[in-house]
């Protein structure tokens, strides 16, 4: 008895991308209906992603954690700035300033989060001492 397959279509890579955009769609919707229904001003989603000290000239790397870090890498956490959400137009510059930052396990709430690998909840963020 032959089997006859036909090749899958598309990659694993490309069935990753498209994943991840749905994945990142689904995550903004949730995000804005929250936001809105409690009127909060934005909405961040952090992600983890791995990071390596420059040797000599050369800078520090982040690239979102897959699988496995390496010994000269840390696990962090990035915006991913296609998954926020900005309900209010003045804090935008925020949100490119956490773009540009990353935290450590334990740094704030997000932090925090990443550190014990459960949700982390706090009754009142304005409260919250990120030492």
């Amino acid at each position: 008895m032959a089997l006859l397959s036909s090749p899958l279509k598309g990659s694993n890579n490309e069935l990753a991308i498209n994943n991840k955009k749905a994945a990142l769609t689904e995550i903004i919707d949730v995000l804005r209906a929250v936001c809105h229904a409690h009127r909060l001003p934005l909405a961040l989603t952090w992600i983890p992603c791995c990071y390596s000290e420059g040797i000599g000239d050369e800078t520090g790397r982040i690239r979102i954690k897959e699988g496995h870090t390496s010994s000269n890498e840390k696990c962090v956490l990035c915006i991913e700035e296609s998954a926020c959400y900005i309900n209010d137009k003045e804090v935008g510059g925020f949100v490119h300033a956490c773009a540009e930052h990353h935290l450590e396990e334990g740094q704030g709430l997000a932090g925090k989060a990443l550190q014990s690998n459960h949700p982390f909840f706090y009754t009142d963020v304005k409260a919250y001492d990120i030492q």
